[in-house]
């Protein structure tokens, strides 16, 4: 026995589009940050590479891009783990990616 089911979307109930309505992103931030690769108006500001065991913090300000590279070559062509933690200055919001611990 077959059951038609008679539904009708609701976008203020789904739970998708009701979070995406309070965490929308501030897309003319984006757009101007992905212009200044566009428009090569980007500086490079600060290199770093970190020993085997170690870490360290970087202060990452509006509008700056932030960029993680491995390099196996380096390391015995095995693929290296970084864990990235996102603080903002205040201590009040953060966020992690790729935590292994």
């Amino acid at each position: 026995m077959t059951t038609n089911i008679q539904s009708v979307y609701n976008k203020d109930i789904d739970p998708v589009k009701t979070y995406e309505r309070k965490v929308s992103p501030n897309t003319e931030f984006y757009d101007h940050v992905r212009g200044t690769k566009a428009f090569e108006t980007r500086q490079h500001v600060y290199d770093d590479i970190l020993l085997p065991h170690t870490g360290n913090a970087f202060l990452v300000k509006a509008g700056q891009v932030i960029r993680f590279e491995q390099r196996p070559s380096l390391h015995n062509n095995r693929t290296q783990i970084i864990d990235v933690h996102f603080v903002t200055p205040d201590l009040e919001q953060y966020g992690e990616n790729g935590h292994s611990g």
